[in-house]
């Protein structure tokens, strides 16, 4: 297992055209935040093996409680992810825990566990 503490805010994915992403204020940001977010992944775990089935769990701290939704979050991280070379392709991820909790402090922070299933259920028959 891998882990990762973020402090700092995670924008959440933002759906984007090819040309809007040169264009749109919320497409450059949150490019921006993927470039950051991919280097602090980068920088604090161990890439995953090929082709394995990898379990993910995520605990999204955040100030405002209520901003950004948890499966856009999630998927924040997962690009990252997959640019940092971490994950080989978000396609072997099989299972997702997420929350979101309010912080304490005024600041984000984003915990992120990744790892391979101890057990995986094979198909019977």
């Amino acid at each position: 297992m891998t882990t990762a503490i973020i402090k700092g805010r995670v924008i959440p994915y933002t759906r984007m055209t090819q040309g809007g992403k040169w264009v749109k204020t919320n497409a450059k940001e949150y490019l921006a935040n993927q470039e950051w977010l991919a280097w602090e992944l980068k920088a604090q775990m161990t890439p995953m093996p090929e082709r394995a089935p990898l379990c993910l769990k995520v605990v999204f701290t955040r100030a405002w409680l209520f901003r950004g939704d948890l499966d856009n979050l999630c998927k924040a991280v997962l690009d990252a992810a997959q640019r940092a070379g971490i994950v080989p392709n978000d396609a072997y991820i099989i299972k997702i825990e997420a929350e979101k909790r309010v912080s304490t402090l005024d600041e984000d922070v984003t915990e992120v566990y990744l790892g391979e299933p101890i057990r995986v259920v094979e198909r019977i028959g």
